[in-house]
């Protein structure tokens, strides 16, 4: 009897000592003015949400907050992926590139396009960190890569293409299209390629490769940056240093999916949507889910009367009974695709 006595008292003792050192999830952090919740959903599927009160300016200032709480439970590390901060480790739990494991980062309960510390805070806003696993969200029905294309090149760009590349080991990039161009001390040009690892189990994505070309005729590789289904950053209509001076080249010729079914619901969608003429230039992805969702890249002129060309990133889906619809439509963050550092 008195074991069972002692153990109630040594538990009532830790449940205490734990009602001292932490914070309930309904308890508020923080005195600002904007009331926001952090919510984690970690590894294992357990649910932990931060109810918070701040005037931090972003979501990585507010992670920071939280964090410095020693009280809140809460800890988190970043690394920087071409000059922007990506989520690595919360609570303990790591994820890798190498593996296919990240935090998914939501808004609103919507897949954010943008890194932590480009998302401004707003009252009342739910901002979510999701653990995924990419091999088992692909089982369980997520966005499945897609590798079909048309290449349209002039000669002179892809021998520009050839000669940057040669030599290269660890990836063979193929060249698609040129997509856009910058006028600097020379010309730099972005390249939409296909890269396929050269590995045992060889592996395809889509690729915005930036090649440099001096005043001198010298080229050079720049940067080769994959185009991720699950994690494609969109750039804002108004913030033109998202862009980065780069301009929207075109082919000259009409473009087309490699898919039929997709190519097919494109055009279905297309005929509800104004404002806009798009040309195809590559699938990038699609989705099973009670019909199909697609995701690519086009390019977009505006129906105006001094028509501006751009690159986009367009999803829409294709329900079961034949109807189509634009789902969203976003221009593609050409800044951190090939200018980030």
């Amino acid at each position: 009897m008195k074991k069972i006595a002692a153990l109630l008292m040594a538990m009532l003792m830790v449940l205490s000592l734990a009602a001292c050192t932490g914070k309930k999830e309904d308890e508020v952090i923080g005195k600002g003015k904007s009331k926001i919740v952090i919510k984690v959903v970690d590894n294992n599927g357990e649910e932990k949400n931060y109810n918070l009160a701040t005037d931090a300016g972003t979501v990585y200032d507010v992670l920071n907050e939280l964090s410095a709480d020693k009280n809140a439970g809460f800890t988190f590390e970043t690394i920087e992926v071409g000059g922007y901060k990506i989520v690595k480790t919360i609570n303990g739990v790591q994820t890798s590139l190498d593996d296919g494991t990240y935090w998914e980062f939501y808004v609103r309960g919507e897949i954010s396009n943008r890194t932590i510390e480009n998302v401004p805070i707003e009252d009342g806003v739910l901002y979510s960190f999701n653990y995924v696993d990419k091999s088992e969200k692909e089982k369980a029905g997520g966005w499945q890569s897609c590798d079909g294309y048309t290449q349209l090149l002039a000669e002179e760009d892809l021998t520009r293409f050839e000669k940057a590349v040669e030599g290269l080991v660890g990836v063979g990039y193929t060249p698609v299209q040129v997509i856009a161009t910058q006028l600097v001390n020379g010309t730099n040009y972005a390249y939409l390629a296909q890269g396929t690892t050269i590995t045992a189990n060889p592996k395809k994505s889509f690729y915005i490769v930036k090649i440099t070309e001096d005043a001198q005729g010298n080229i050079d590789l720049a940067s080769a940056m994959e185009i991720e289904p699950d994690y494609i950053l969109t750039a804002s209509e108004d913030n033109e240093t998202q862009l980065g001076g780069w301009k929207a080249t075109s082919t000259g010729k009409p473009g087309m999916f490699s898919e039929q079914e997709a190519q097919a619901s494109f055009e279905k969608a297309m005929e509800s949507y104004t404002g806009m003429k798009f040309n195809p230039i590559v699938l990038i992805a699609k989705q099973v889910v009670n019909g199909t969702n697609y995701v690519g890249l086009v390019r977009g002129e505006t129906v105006t009367q001094n028509p501006e060309t751009k690159i986009y990133v367009v999803q829409w889906h294709a329900d079961l009974d034949g109807s189509a619809k634009i789902d969203d439509v976003s221009l593609l963050y050409m800044a951190y695709y090939l200018d980030a550092k």
